[in-house]
């Protein structure tokens, strides 16, 4: 099984992406020193602390469990302030086929919905995805889109090579 803990592989990963580990101020809080970054405004502790239906311009977020009741994937998101349940759309999986418990997801313009007054869930599609890091520390993301310039590019070489014959044989 992998590891669903924040501080690892894809979580550190996910820091070095979006260079927050230079960020990091320390500063004393009582008598402990603890750690602040105004980049990291947005937590799930922050989504669960507004209470309202909104969008979160950022937030990363650890898969903690995934699980496919009928035709919809419901997962459990966490991150150092907490946990949030989650819904993602089945084009997220069509393209991140390998996401597992342990891989980070960086979202943006991410949808907090609430069916309750006091129950939260976060509704991702494939527009809210920025980046999406393996519990091994790996870009998912650069490798799901290479793949899709590869075949795009094989495409845009087959319509070239299909048009260049034809212009050959129109002269």
């Amino acid at each position: 099984m992998y590891t669903s803990t924040v501080g690892t592989g894809g979580w550190v990963a996910m820091l070095q992406y979006t260079c927050l580990l230079r960020n990091y101020q320390y500063f004393c809080k009582g008598d402990r020193l603890a750690l602040k970054n105004t980049m990291l405004a947005y937590s799930i502790q922050y989504i669960v602390d507004l209470a309202v239906m909104c969008k979160i311009p950022y937030l990363a977020v650890m898969v903690r469990s995934l699980a496919n009741p009928g035709s919809r994937v419901c997962t459990i998101f966490r991150d150092p302030s907490g946990e949030i349940p989650g819904e993602l759309h089945r084009k997220v999986l069509q393209r991140y086929h390998d996401l597992r418990v342990g891989d980070v997801m960086v979202l943006k313009n991410v949808s907090v919905l609430y069916p309750n007054p006091t129950e939260c869930f976060l509704n991702i599609t494939l527009n809210n995805i920025d980046r999406v890091f393996s519990h091994k520390g790996e870009d998912l993301t650069a490798t799901t889109e290479n793949h899709e310039q590869t075949g795009t590019e094989r495409q845009r070489a087959s319509r070239l090579e299909s048009n260049s014959r034809g212009t050959h044989r129109n002269k």
